[in-house]
């Protein structure tokens, strides 16, 4: 389930209670994928189809709290 909230242009949240208990966000890779046209698709691989962009965690960053 997508838990991600788009607060402004240039941010994204993505609540921490999310992550799985004692994943530290820090060391994962975050990725924004998106097809204007739904297609999207997973294999064994991962997700195929649409655009990718590669996200840059900013903890400071957020004003939210959830």
């Amino acid at each position: 389930m997508a838990n991600a909230v788009v607060v402004a242009p240039n941010l994204i949240a993505y609540p921490a209670a999310s992550l799985p208990i004692g994943v530290d966000p820090s060391t994962l890779s975050w990725r924004l994928h998106w097809s204007a046209t739904g297609g999207l698709a997973v294999d064994a691989e991962g997700i195929i189809g649409g655009s990718t962009a590669s996200l840059t965690r900013d903890p400071a960053a957020c004003p939210l709290r959830w």
